[in-house]
């Protein structure tokens, strides 16, 4: 009796948590390995996402192997779903992985199907943000900064409490865009 997992969601950790950066991209014409990044592709920050259905001999072995590989691609499980559909046992796994192992994890799960009926895969590049969020988080630290030197200058208890509150809301802005 064959079984289905679905593997839906692969969705790319970024930046590597080693550097920040994106380290490799897919070489070309090779044995699936990572070339050194091309000089336009050095220091992107890319999110990439995928989605794949595979048709597999064993349902609960197939996660095994599916949260194994991403482990071992420094990765982690994010979810897992499972039913029984028509006597038949159907996984929907997702999963988070550092942006420079996507592909590998990709081939990797392949590798572990009968067949693979359903596979896409997309990216999304997104330096433009990341550059504008880190600006945004040196500018407000910045201000941060300020404001604490206007509030050991304080010289009464109003002065401090309208000083330590614009602090607290800067604060509040930066733990914000940290989280982005």
């Amino acid at each position: 009796m064959t079984k289905v997992v679905e593997k839906a969601a692969q969705k790319a950790d970024y930046p590597s948590p080693d550097t920040g950066e994106v380290q490799g991209a897919p070489s070309e014409g090779g044995a699936g390995g990572l070339a050194q990044p091309l000089p336009f592709q050095a220091g992107r920050k890319i999110i990439k996402d995928g989605e794949m259905s595979l048709v597999v001999e064993d349902t609960d072995e197939a996660i095994d192997d599916v949260t194994r590989i991403t482990v071992e691609k420094g990765g982690y499980l994010i979810g897992l779903e499972t039913t029984l559909r028509d006597g038949f046992k159907e996984a929907k796994l997702v999963l988070g992985v550092p942006v420079e192992e996507f592909e590998n994890l990709q081939r990797a799960v392949r590798g572990i199907a009968l067949r693979v009926p359903k596979d896409n895969a997309s990216g999304v590049d997104v330096t433009d943000q990341y550059v504008d969020t880190q600006s945004r988080l040196a500018n407000l630290e910045a201000t941060q900064a300020r404001i604490r030197q206007f509030l050991d200058k304080a010289t009464t208890v109003e002065e401090s409490l309208k000083v330590n509150a614009q602090l607290a809301e800067i604060e509040a802005e930066i733990e914000k865009v940290k989280g982005r």
